[in-house]
């Protein structure tokens, strides 16, 4: 090889890199978001958790193939974010070949405030200049209809009242008619989102979806929450799957399919309970990998919640009431356990090695910390002990000789294969396993 096209080498590398680069750059979907507070993100060490739908819809995506840029400021409306400024930055933001959700409506039926108010008519124009100005730029307009409120006509039938439909505030129908005149995809997440209310109830909406929060339930709000319209974590990461269900099901319209391809795979995490009287504890769902998934039971007055359990093991998760992890790309699930409930796990027939036939085990039920162990005496005490299958010793406490019941202690928690025993010097008079 001559020193010509030795000296070609690494120029040609470099070339070759740069082309290599570009590609795997323009390949990568870039997706900005105008909206409110419900849309836009959080800084969880403040707000957790409180969260916008902005914030989560990247992780319905396949794993490096979307860019997310959220923009949605709180308090906007489609007037305001223009005449705030937030608009030219935004459109200072975008490149050919971007796709623009917009959202907006929450602020915009807000008559109190004239800076944001914007009636259906002018609604409409707003969002037909977002669609132009996006457009001159090469950029892909999607519209999105605001999700509802947590509104209900009473509080005896618990019905849904759908805020962004009623009258002269039909800021759906005017989104949808803007659509349909400049040929933009809608996603309704409004319908969506009210079926799901209907589907959920008001109690469930309030405490797992919407920013409804118990005294203590959350370090950052000691003293409890109550707001209608902006949601958990939990509602955010539902509003977005509803979105990128929208998505889906318009995967045959040119400007939706590029996105439709490329939805990530979702995961269940089922949630059960051993007592269906214990509490309210969260739904079954599915999420995308990536995702930080939350679980959270609430007793029922008189109810003792114990524990959150691996349903598949009976393995103890946690004791507090709530569950955070990040899902992966398995299917989990999850038991919560209350006190008084049935047995996590199965029981195994009593071992025959009775050398005293009238002391006996009827019954050893875990749960939580503890085993609820229930004998029949021969009038001489006794010790239960609780081991595992190698002897080694997890609990003990001595009880009278009678017929009786009492509760062991362990510090390692009653899951798992156990031993309980009835043991008196250096005989056991009775021995069941459980598990």
């Amino acid at each position: 090889m001559n020193m010509k096209k030795r000296a070609l080498l690494p120029v040609l590398f470099i070339i070759s890199a740069v082309i290599i680069a570009a590609t795997a750059t323009s390949s990568t979907v870039r997706i900005i978001i105008i909206g409110d507070s419900t849309v836009m993100t959080y800084a969880a060490g403040k707000y957790y958790p409180w969260a916008g739908w902005g914030q989560e819809i990247s992780y319905y995506f396949k794993t490096g193939l979307v860019t997310v840029i959220n923009h949605a400021v709180g308090g906007r409306s489609s007037r305001s974010f223009v005449n705030k400024g937030n608009w030219a930055s935004t459109l200072a933001d975008m490149q050919s070949g971007d796709w623009l959700f917009i959202q907006f409506g929450h602020n915009d039926r807000d008559y109190t405030d004239t800076t944001r108010y914007t009636d259906t008519a002018t609604y409409k124009k707003y969002l037909a200049m977002y669609i132009d100005s996006a457009r001159s730029k090469g950029v892909h307009p999607v519209l999105v209809t605001p999700m509802n409120m947590n509104t209900w006509t009473d509080t005896a039938t618990k019905k849904v009242r759908e805020v962004f439909t009623e009258g002269a505030n039909n800021y759906r129908a005017a989104m949808i008619h803007v659509g349909d005149s400049l040929k933009v995809p809608v996603l309704d997440l409004e319908k969506k989102s009210t079926l799901l209310m209907d589907t959920m109830g008001c109690g469930y909406m309030t405490k797992f979806h919407f920013m409804g929060l118990d005294t203590n339930e959350y370090p950052l709000y000691p003293t409890g929450y109550s707001d209608g319209t902006h949601f958990q974590e939990e509602g955010s990461l539902e509003n977005a799957r509803m979105i990128t269900e929208e998505i889906a099901l318009l995967s045959n319209d040119s400007i939706i399919a590029p996105l439709a391809k490329i939805l990530a795979t979702r995961y269940k995490s089922t949630v059960s309970s051993n007592l269906s009287t214990g509490g309210t504890i969260t739904k079954s769902r599915v999420f995308p990998p990536g995702a930080t998934v939350t679980i959270k039971a609430k007793p029922a007055s008189g109810k003792t919640f114990l524990y959150w359990a691996n349903a598949a093991t009976g393995e103890i998760i946690t004791d507090s009431t709530r569950h955070t992890y990040v899902q992966d790309t398995l299917d989990h699930s999850f038991i919560a356990v209350f006190k008084g409930g049935s047995t996590v796990g199965t029981f195994m027939a009593p071992v025959v090695c009775n050398v005293n036939k009238k002391a006996r085990i009827i019954s050893a039920v875990p749960h939580g910390r503890f085993w609820t162990v229930r004998w029949s005496g021969d009038g001489q005490n006794f010790i239960i002990r609780i081991t595992d299958l190698f002897g080694r010793r997890i609990a003990e406490k001595t009880v009278c000789g009678k017929d009786g019941s009492s509760e062991i202690s362990s510090p390692t928690g009653a899951f798992g294969i156990r031993l309980v025993s009835l043991v008196r010097g250096n005989d056991i008079l009775d021995v069941m396993e459980t598990r």
